[in-house]
C-alpha cells in the first residue's frame, strides 16, 4: 500500500522539496528531517516507497 501524503498530513510540495534538497540522505534520515521540519511522523520505509512511486513530471 502506497502512503498517501495528504492523508499523512504532509503537503506533497513540501515532501518533494525536502527530498530534492537532500538527495544524498538515506530514507530514514529524510524521514527525520521531514519530521523536524513539518512535525509529521513518517518512517524511512514510507519515504522510500514514495520515492519509488514518484510521478514523472
Amino acid at each position: 500500500m502506497v502512503l498517501n501524503l495528504a492523508r499523512a498530513g504532509l503537503h506533497e510540495d513540501i515532501f518533494w522539496q525536502i527530498v530534492n534538497e537532500h538527495p544524498e540522505l538515506h530514507p530514514h534520515r529524510l524521514a527525520n528531517k521531514i519530521y523536524a521540519e513539518t512535525n509529521v511522523e513518517i518512517n524511512g520505509s514510507q519515504v522510500l516507497e514514495l520515492i519509488k512511486n514518484r510521478p514523472l513530471n
